[in-house]
């Protein structure tokens, strides 16, 4: 199981979304406001983000956390 959460965890996540996005690194930090040397070192894994951050950046890239029951695209 903690395999899974590692696999799949939000962290992991938006760092996929951030280097899928098509966006640098640059363009990004205006968008949301967090540096884009912050953002940097949180894609190598050297820091982790606050969660002000993170939803700054989940903003900028249309993002929204959805429960596992709802990614088949079920309303609710």
């Amino acid at each position: 199981m903690a395999k899974r959460r590692e696999e799949y965890g939000l962290t992991k996540q938006l760092r996929e979304a951030i280097q899928n996005s098509g966006k640098s690194l640059n363009q990004l930090a205006r968008e949301c406001g967090v540096g884009p040397d912050r953002l940097s070192r949180f894609l190598r894994g050297e820091r982790d983000l606050t969660v002000d951050a993170a939803d700054r950046i989940c903003r900028a890239l249309r993002l929204r956390l959805i429960s596992e029951g709802q990614r088949g695209g079920g309303k609710n």
